[in-house]
């Protein structure tokens, strides 16, 4: 009896699982259908600034090949690789905590809970979890994700692996993505499909899949066979208690279907329009201005080869024939005689570009490149090291340019891959969440970005006293001003450890210690003047 129940139960849930493998196909063919109307301008963009990434309509058995080789200038290419590293180490600095947990400012509670001992042990949890980040493959991995932002969508898969390497990063290429944006404006759905797997392999990075009986089959007549195409995604079904349907399998049936909470692959776009899936990044929005000049550059290579190859016009007389003499090194050509007012017979063709209009237009068209990807520099800009100071500046200009794009990237990757990690890490056991009951917890980031913009908000604090000092007196200024909060709030912005700052507490107590030992020597020095003897007449005075 036992046995059949369970025979029921596995049928039911293979039934359960096929019908929901039939939607997931379904659903994957509707947003390809999408990802297809893109193909083309993204193709585009590739093709110019990112070139080796280039993957589109070409198959994984085609490596290898050269590309570029139409490509007369590599502006976009150097200032795509300029973006992409400044932004790297702008937003996730390597080897870096660019997150922390705050608790939120409007805490407030009954229970006898000690707020600097709950924030302690937010901070000791993010430490630790930023160490299994760093041993992964995330900083390797992310560097590829970038170059994708700067095309407009980048997507990246977190899974967990091993207890040795718990957390695995994968970035998928935009060739074999496919999204799905819900109505809260957000992609929880996302497909992609592999190329040539080896079925033995499957199992090692998805140690749950359930391989199929054909695919034993073919393992047991070659043990290296491969599947075709593998395909690979999440549905976002709203409904169920664990909305992430995550899945695996061939064109025919899943070999996984697991059940998440928390969503593996993080997808997240530069900027977007509305009504639109797909984002738009630096890239796109510089592609008129790489290709006019691409085509510009290679319009002055021709021209180039013209002037330096140049073809002659010649005409035929009793002695000179155009149509036997060969123009070489060390030949005599013969001609008639050129008399008064007369010209030979052969001449070049005039020059057929004009090198200064451009030389003029190519260099407006750089800067407006360098412009749209963040790489514009100033050209009286000095051969020597940047000084600390100019590079602040460097970083603040950055993050007024970026800025109103950095919420976006914020909500959609940085605080998605802190969950994530969180979760998979507490799931295996090796880092449990902290457990605090009735306390709210805000995602903080630091970073360079972050921290100039930290700085420019001290700037307008220290500009405020200085006008308030300028107009009150030194005095009133410091009226206003709370001494025993804004130190913390400058450290704050200023992305200083808290660790190494005394709390409000221990600098209480300093203060008062300092007081007291001020108002002890006072009283010493008082007694002593008190007990000081009258002074000794001078000598020869009468007794």
């Amino acid at each position: 009896m036992d046995n059949m129940e369970a025979v029921e139960r596995e049928a039911a849930l293979y039934a359960e699982h096929e019908k929901n493998w039939r939607l997931f196909k379904k659903r994957y063919d509707a947003a390809q259908q999408v990802a297809d109307l893109w193909a083309s301008l993204l193709e585009a963009c590739y093709y110019y600034a990112i070139p080796y990434r280039n993957r589109f309509y070409r198959p994984k058995e085609q490596q290898g090949e050269f590309k570029g080789s139409r490509i007369y200038d590599t502006t976009a290419v150097e200032a795509t690789k300029t973006f992409v590293s400044k932004v790297h180490d702008a937003m996730t600095p390597p080897q870096v905590q660019w997150g922390y947990l705050d608790i939120d400012e409007t805490f407030d509670t009954e229970e006898d809970i000690d707020r600097n001992q709950i924030q302690e042990m937010l901070d000791n949890y993010m430490r630790r979890l930023f160490v299994y980040i760093h041993e992964s493959n995330f900083d390797v991995v992310i560097n590829e994700c970038y170059f994708d932002l700067a095309i407009g969508t980048s997507c990246l898969v977190v899974n967990s692996f091993t207890d040795e390497q718990p957390l695995l990063f994968t970035s998928i290429p935009m060739d074999k993505l496919a999204i799905e944006e819900s109505m809260t404006g957000r992609v929880d759905s996302w497909f992609r499909n592999w190329e040539s797997v080896k079925i033995n392999e499957i199992q090692i990075r998805w140690p749950n899949a359930v391989l199929t009986p054909e695919m034993l089959m073919l393992l047991v007549e070659n043990p290296d066979a491969r599947i075709e195409t593998l395909y690979e995604g999440v549905m976002y079904m709203p409904h169920r208690k664990k909305p992430y349907m995550y899945m695996v399998g061939s064109a025919e049936c899943p070999v996984l279907c697991e059940e998440f909470e928390s969503n593996p692959g993080i997808v997240w776009r530069f900027q977007k329009v509305n009504n639109e899936v797909f984002g738009r990044g630096p890239v796109m929005d510089a592609l008129p201005s790489i290709i006019s000049l691409n085509e510009l550059a290679r319009i002055e290579l021709a021209a180039a080869n013209l002037n330096t190859f140049k073809p002659y016009m010649g005409f035929s007389d009793a002695v000179f024939n155009p149509h036997t003499f060969k123009l070489e090194p060390f030949t005599v050509i013969p001609i008639a005689p050129i008399g008064v007012g007369g010209s030979p017979p052969l001449v070049p063709l005039p020059d057929s570009s004009n090198p200064q209009f451009s030389q003029l237009t190519i260099m407006d068209l750089r800067n407006q490149i360098k412009a749209l990807l963040f790489n514009d520099v100033n050209p009286n800009q000095s051969v020597q090291p940047q000084t600390a100071t100019e590079l602040m500046i460097v970083q603040q200009n950055l993050a007024q340019r970026i800025g109103p794009l950095f919420s976006r990237l914020q909500q959609e990757f940085l605080w998605p891959v802190i969950k994530r990690c969180s979760y998979i890490l507490d799931k295996m056991g090796l880092l449990p969440k902290p457990e605090i009951k009735g306390v709210k917890v805000n995602f903080r980031y630091r970073s360079p970005l972050a921290l100039a913009k930290g700085q420019q908000d001290i700037a307008r604090f220290t500009q405020y006293y200085q006008l308030m000092q300028g107009v009150f007196g030194a005095g009133p200024a410091l009226m206003y001003i709370n001494p025993g909060l804004a130190p913390y709030l400058i450290a704050e912005q200023m992305q200083v450890d808290a660790r190494y700052l005394n709390s409000p507490e221990q600098v209480q107590a300093a203060g008062q210690m300092a007081q007291d030992q001020q108002d002890a020597m006072m009283a010493q020095a008082q007694q002593e003047g008190e007990e000081q003897p009258e002074s000794l007449p001078p000598q020869g005075a009468a007794a």
